[in-house]
């Protein structure tokens, strides 16, 4: 790397919020933001235009997209944009597709802010449904984002007024245990305080409930659960090093909370750490590799977890062999050693205050895993969900092992005879 390209890096770094004493800390982060250089111009002046872009809109928070636009459509000096003339259309689309692409990528949402597969911008679409007077364009970074909905928040799952229904009110009626209790709420049909990490994992959603594991560079859609077809996929954030340290101020002013962040960070543990081994477990796994083999919880966890993070890593060696300039579909993740260090962590409950954000979401799991259905004879063995149902069909393979073992035994000695 030349010394304008480092200086250029170091320039971003800063605009983001990070210091040189979190460097290890980051790069992943910058290495995403390289990889969304859609080949125009040189890397470097890309960069130099990614800080110049961030630099503005958190000193003019309140500025609307639109009129950042719009300036830079009429700069007559402006290097990244020199090979078009001032004011004209082609340097408005192009300036229009630069500054979204770097928004998107800034914010973590980069697939919500460039047109996908003939779409237009997702974010203006959601956007514009929403009760406001001013287009999604003329809004501040701050209130675009707010306004769109997609940030994970506690009231993502709660139906519209109209929706609610008499039957739904009489549910919620207490006076039907007590009257004493008619002057308070229940908790909701689909509320619980709190689900313990033993309960909602990874290792249970993919075993139980067939759900398969993507890793989005999309902010909003971490702890999502989506389907395509017949299968269903849970996504979670893969650059954990953007949320860290210094980028926390830089990103609660354009709308995005410190409480969010914190709750993904989180998350990563409950989901493949959730139950820590006992003492003689960990004793008997020093002599005999009991991690590579066991059933149990724990050891299926960390196996989860060294599997997807290997294939992870995988993937990125094999990408970084080829060319980078990256079409904005197939763009490939760098990856993130943090990953392993938050995934490691020691898991806590799910908790609705402390997971108030992601609590929707959290939710949804826990639905999809009640409402799974064993689908094969070996997770029968491993679901323990409905103990009566588990102990029946143990005991019933025991005996119907035992009984043909007896029936062969028998016929063996018939033929002896």
């Amino acid at each position: 790397m030349g010394d304008d390209a480092r200086h250029a890096v170091d320039d971003l770094a800063h605009a983001l919020g990070f210091h040189d004493g979190q460097q290890t800390t980051y790069v992943p982060y910058l290495n995403y933001i390289q990889g969304c250089w859609p080949g125009k111009r040189t890397k470097n002046e890309f960069v130099q235009l990614f800080a110049e872009v961030v630099t503005f809109f958190i000193e003019h928070h309140e500025s609307s997209v639109q009129s950042y636009i719009d300036s830079l459509v009429n700069h007559s000096q402006h290097t990244y944009f020199q090979d078009t003339l001032p004011a004209s259309k082609v340097r408005k689309i192009a300036v229009e597709d630069a500054v979204l692409l770097i928004l998107g990528s800034w914010t973590l949402m980069r697939t919500y802010f460039i047109p996908l597969h003939g779409r237009p911008r997702h974010i203006f679409q959601v956007a514009s449904n929403c009760q406001s007077d001013l287009e999604p364009m003329q809004q501040s970074l701050f209130n675009l984002i707010g306004s769109s909905g997609l940030i994970p928040n506690s009231r993502e799952a709660l139906p519209p007024i109209e929706s609610v229904t008499q039957p739904d009110l009489e549910l919620d009626d207490m006076s039907s245990l007590s009257p004493s209790f008619a002057n308070h709420s229940s908790a909701g049909l689909i509320e619980s305080l709190s689900i313990e990490a033993r309960d909602l994992n990874l290792s249970k959603l993919m075993t139980l409930a067939r759900v398969r594991l993507i890793w989005t560079d999309n902010l909003s859609r971490h702890l999502l659960l989506s389907r395509r077809g017949q299968k269903k996929y849970l996504e979670l954030f893969a650059l954990p090093c953007a949320l860290h340290r210094g980028s926390l101020n830089v990103f609660g002013t354009i709308g995005i909370s410190a409480d969010l962040l914190d709750e993904i960070e989180s998350s990563y543990a409950n989901l493949f750490n959730p139950i820590v081994p006992n003492r003689i477990h960990k004793y008997v796994e020093n002599f005999i590799g009991l991690r590579l083999w066991c059933w149990c919880l724990s050891c299926s966890s960390q196996r989860l977890k060294s599997r997807e993070l290997r294939m992870l890593k995988s993937q990125v060696s094999r990408v970084g062999r080829r060319n980078d300039r990256f079409r904005h579909s197939q763009l490939q993740l760098p990856y993130d050693p943090m990953l392993d260090t938050l995934a490691g962590r020691e898991a806590t409950w799910w908790d609705q205050t402390e997971f108030e954000n992601l609590w929707p979401r959290i939710l949804a799991l826990e639905k999809c895993l009640q409402e799974a259905r064993p689908w094969s004879f070996w997770v029968l063995l491993r679901d323990k969900r409905d103990t009566v149902q588990y102990w029946t069909f143990l005991f019933g393979t025991v005996i119907l092992a035992l009984t043909m073992v007896q029936v062969v035994l028998g016929a063996l000695q018939v033929s002896g005879s």
